[in-house]
Order: C-alpha cells, then sequence, then structure tokens
C-alpha cells in the first residue's frame, strides 16, 4: 500500500473510536463482563470505551493497534477502515470520555428454590458427575438464580464471603453466553481448596468440573482453580493463601490461545519460585468435550468426512482476489455469527451459504499469504490442497475455535516460512467450512435433543 500521510486530527479521531460500536458493526457479538465488554469471539479481550486488553497475550491499547493485532492489517490499512474506508460511508462514533466508575460491590443474583434446572444441564447435557455437583452445591459454591435459570458459580474468600460470580447460561443451543458479575474480584474466582500440595487450574468452571469427573478418585484432596478467562490473578491469590501448595498444574484448553497463556504463566510463576508447572492437555478441544466424548455425548463422527462439492471448490477458488484476503479476519466471524442465528431459526440452507462465503474468504485470505511471499498460488494448487484436507475433514463443529487459532497465528510480523504456514492454515479452514456444510441438520437435530433433556429436569 502506498505511503498515506495522515493529520493529526485524523490520528486522534482514528484513536477516538469507539470500540464496542466499531465491533457492532463488523458483526461481532459482546458480552457484558462487568463494567467492560468481552468479545464473544475471543473471550480474552476486553473492551472499555477507545481502550481494549488481551489477557492472554498481555497487551493492550488503542483502535489502531486493536486493528493491526486482531485483524492483521498494515497501519495504513488499519487508519483507513478506523476512518470509514473499505465502503463505511463515514467514521465511526467516537468515545465519550466519562469520569470513572465507583467500584461497585458484588451481590449475588437470588437463589432458586432449588437447582433441577442446572442439575439437569449440568449433568444430562455436560456429563459431569451429580456427586461432584453436590459436594459444590452443598458450600454454597454453585446454585441456580431464581429469575433466569442461570448456573451460578461463586468464589469465595478464606473467610467464605462470596468475592466473585461467574453465571453461564443453561441453554444448550444456538449462543450461550458467560460472564462474571458485575463487583466480582478476579483473583476470588470458583475454586476449591483441598489438602496436598498440588494445584490445578482451568479456564472455567465447568472445564474444572468435568476434569474432576474424569478423574474422581479422592479429587477432595487437591485444590482447584477456574480462572474464568486466562488471567493469572486467581492462581497467585491461592498460591498466597494456601502455603502447602507447591505444584502448579495448568490445564488449559488445547487451543493457541490456552497453550499461549500456558507459557506466560508458566514464567511468571516461575520467577515467583514456584519451580514446579506442568501443563496438562485434553486432548480435544477442553476437558467438557473430553468428558462429552468418554459419556458418549457428542454427535457420532464422521471417519471420512463428507463428500465435497468439487464444481462448487473451483468456483471458490476462481472468485478468490488479494482484496477479498484483505477482509477475511473482518467477514468471517460475522458470517460464522450469522449462520448461527440462520441455524436457530432452521434456515439449513442459509447457514450454509454463509459457509460457503466464509470459505471463499479463507482461500482469498491464503492468496493474499502467497502474494505478500512474493508467490502466487494457482486456483488448481489451492483446491487441490482444500481437497486432501477435506478427506480427512469429520468430527466435531469447532470452526469459531478453529479460526481464532488462525487469526492468533497470524498476528504480527512472519518470516516467509511462517507466512506459508499461516496460508496453509487459511486452505485448512476453508476445508474444515467447506465440510461442514450439510451438517446443519444434524446440529439442529442434536441441538433439540438437548433442549428436550433440560427441559425435562430431574423428573
Amino acid at each position: 500500500m502506498p505511503y498515506i500521510p495522515f493529520t493529526d486530527e485524523q490520528k486522534r479521531i482514528a484513536n477516538s473510536v469507539d470500540l464496542a460500536e466499531f465491533l457492532r458493526c463488523r458483526g461481532e457479538r459482546l458480552l457484558r463482563s462487568g463494567p467492560e465488554l468481552r468479545m464473544e469471539s475471543d473471550h480474552s479481550i476486553t473492551i472499555r470505551g477507545n481502550k481494549w486488553y488481551d489477557h492472554a497475550a498481555q497487551r493492550g491499547g488503542g483502535p489502531v493497534e486493536f486493528v493491526r493485532a486482531h485483524y492483521g492489517m498494515s497501519y495504513p490499512e488499519a487508519m483507513q477502515l478506523l476512518l470509514g474506508g473499505y465502503g463505511c460511508a463515514t467514521p465511526f462514533l467516537e468515545t465519550k470520555p466519562s469520569a470513572p466508575e465507583p467500584e461497585k460491590e458484588l451481590a449475588l443474583p437470588r437463589a432458586n428454590k432449588d437447582m433441577r434446572r442446572v442439575f439437569a444441564y449440568l449433568t444430562k447435557a455436560r456429563g459431569i458427575d451429580p456427586k461432584i455437583i453436590s459436594a459444590f452445591a452443598k458450600k454454597k459454591l454453585i446454585y441456580e438464580d431464581a429469575i433466569h435459570h442461570n448456573a451460578i458459580f461463586v468464589g469465595r474468600d478464606m473467610d467464605g464471603t462470596p468475592r466473585h460470580a461467574h453465571l453461564r447460561s443453561t441453554q444448550s443451543f444456538g449462543k450461550t453466553f458467560r460472564v462474571n458479575q458485575a463487583g466480582s474480584k478476579p483473583k476470588y474466582s470458583f475454586h476449591w481448596v483441598g489438602r496436598d500440595d498440588t494445584l490445578y487450574a482451568f479456564e472455567a468452571p465447568i472445564d474444572l468440573l468435568s476434569y474432576l469427573s474424569l478423574h474422581s478418585e479422592d479429587w477432595e484432596n487437591s485444590s482447584y482453580v477456574a480462572l474464568c478467562g486466562l488471567s493469572e490473578k486467581s492462581i497467585l491469590w491461592m498460591l498466597e493463601q494456601c502455603p502447602n501448595l507447591r505444584q502448579v498444574a495448568l490445564c488449559l484448553d488445547n487451543d493457541q490461545a490456552g497453550r499461549n497463556a500456558i507459557q506466560r504463566i508458566t514464567d511468571i510463576l516461575t520467577e515467583r519460585g514456584y519451580g514446579d508447572v506442568t501443563a496438562c492437555f485434553p486432548t480435544r478441544k477442553d476437558w467438557n468435550e473430553e468428558l462429552k466424548a468418554a459419556r458418549g455425548l457428542l454427535p457420532e463422527e464422521s471417519v471420512h468426512g463428507r463428500k465435497l462439492d468439487e464444481d462448487m471448490l473451483d468456483e471458490l477458488a476462481k472468485d478468490a482476489s488479494l482484496e477479498k484476503g484483505k477482509l477475511a479476519q473482518l467477514k468471517i466471524p460475522a458470517l460464522l455469527g450469522q449462520r448461527d442465528r440462520y441455524l436457530q431459526i432452521g434456515l439449513s440452507a442459509k447457514a450454509d451459504e454463509c459457509l460457503k462465503s466464509a470459505a471463499s474468504y479463507a482461500i482469498s485470505a491464503a492468496m493474499r499469504e502467497y502474494h505478500q511471499m512474493g508467490k502466487e498460488i494457482r486456483e488448481e494448487g489451492a483446491a487441490t490442497y482444500i481437497k486432501a484436507v477435506c478427506e480427512g475433514t469429520g468430527g466435531a463443529d469447532r470452526l469459531a475455535s478453529d479460526l481464532l487459532d488462525v487469526q492468533k497465528q497470524a498476528q504480527g510480523i512472519h518470516t516467509a516460512e511462517e507466512k506459508r504456514g499461516i496460508a496453509e492454515s487459511w486452505l485448512t479452514f476453508a476445508a474444515q467450512c467447506l465440510g461442514a456444510m450439510g451438517s446443519t441438520q444434524e446440529f439442529q437435530r442434536a441441538a433439540e435433543q438437548n433442549l428436550t433433556m433440560e427441559m425435562g429436569g430431574m423428573g
């Protein structure tokens, strides 16, 4: 891109853009997390006004740096987008300065008279051991709220006072939500204190409970903490409060964000004198998927994948372009979100059209990576690579997490060899999108079965 002499006023406007409004315009869904907003597609990133922070990468800043880091754009591309380029008629709204909000006190949602709905959701939809749920419920660490019937996971201080509450919807299909109650203190997140010297750390409460369900023998003796994200604060607090804890097992998700967080947290713990830190990954994406597979709760997986429509693939390869490649990281999350909305209302054909478009943008992104290496990939080459990947594509639909992995991989400045890897990851993602087409009816049937189990309660 040629040099563009941006004025000081343009730089000020670009760095004053309201990031929440910007992201919503790009098709991102934002979740309330206390005074901040959290990206649904990447829970490690929080937004407040024109500022952002990536808790996994431990970095943040203003809108220009956000667009460069999250969408892989150059400085001129980021500036043009924020100032109203790429088809936007006007620049995005600027953040209005506001006085700092007073610190809120935690107010737990009112408890329901029983927790039948939450119990049914955790045992039937998630496969968690009923005895383990009961143990946490007896200590008032899990309950059901009276109004929305969400699962509430409570974090208490050493005196037993509630300091943190993580809310999780019990909806088992379509879009769900996870959010921390306003006033929650991160270091007190959902945990269990045992007697031995080992602390196990997880990303979410359901991961923690799933791991215990898989390793239930004498589980009460050890200590466990759910980070409710990827921050190390609750681990450090547990270690300070319990001098007997000398070993830490980081049991985070088996994805790029989890692996990055393990390296970062290990470095922090090592600096503080905790040398016995290990990583424990599930073989699947997270510990609940591991548990559901063991319980037979996942849809039957296809060994050979679905038959690929080669004519459609050839058409997509011909339509790919460098210009589309620039917008891939903006367009694909919106298309996956739209696909989910179509699934919820039963429009499977339209959901598949979203996957087809997402695959087209992914192919274009791969072409752009090759172009920046000074090479080109021909239509036949892209199609051949995708066909080879599709032969082994099958199993669980994890497009959102797969996309996140590619986006993380594409951040920053890369060597030619790294760019080749990124290009191949984009082509693999395109293959996964095409492999998922036609799976929407099975997805809907599984969702309906889960909903039936959930509505059935405890009987």
